[in-house]
């Protein structure tokens, strides 16, 4: 198995984030894996509960290039635990986090975890994080970190 897509299945709980989890701790193959948009506010019980449950297995992941965790509500907290999972990881060239609402609620958010996420993936061109509010600032940061390491960046 290559690919794996998930988008809109309500997953975003934390039992669902564990099953991936180990998953990818267990897979060899995997180079994608779309979790996008199974954040329901009916079924769901957070979404950073389940960036929480995911991110070991992403951390101990080596073939995935491709993630896509798009609206799944991460907010500030889940988006920080993704960008500390990701850290150092020498395999990921795309990553999709929009519309997590990370920078909406919060003055340093979940860009700063990326700011020091960033220039330890060898392997990212391209990161999306569009839809997330990010201030400013902050904006002005993630441009200057991906331009430096020459990823493509999207807000």
């Amino acid at each position: 198995m290559k690919e794996l897509r998930f988008a809109g299945n309500c997953l975003c709980m934390s039992s669902a984030g564990n099953a991936i989890a180990n998953m990818l701790e267990a897979t060899a193959t995997l180079t994608a894996l779309d979790l996008s948009r199974n954040y329901n506010q009916y079924f769901a019980s957070s979404g950073s509960g389940f960036a929480r449950a995911l991110s070991p297995g992403l951390a101990t992941n080596r073939t995935l290039m491709k993630l896509n965790v798009s609206h799944n509500q991460l907010g500030s907290e889940g988006t920080r635990l993704i960008a500390e999972a990701l850290r150092g990881n020498q395999a990921v060239k795309e990553i999709k986090l929009v519309g997590n609402n990370f920078a909406w609620y919060s003055q340093t958010s979940g860009a700063d975890a990326l700011l020091d996420s960033i220039p330890t993936m060898q392997a990212l061109t391209s990161l999306d994080l569009a839809g997330n509010h990010v201030r400013t600032k902050a904006a002005a940061q993630l441009k200057q970190v991906c331009g430096a390491r020459g990823v493509e960046l999207r807000i």
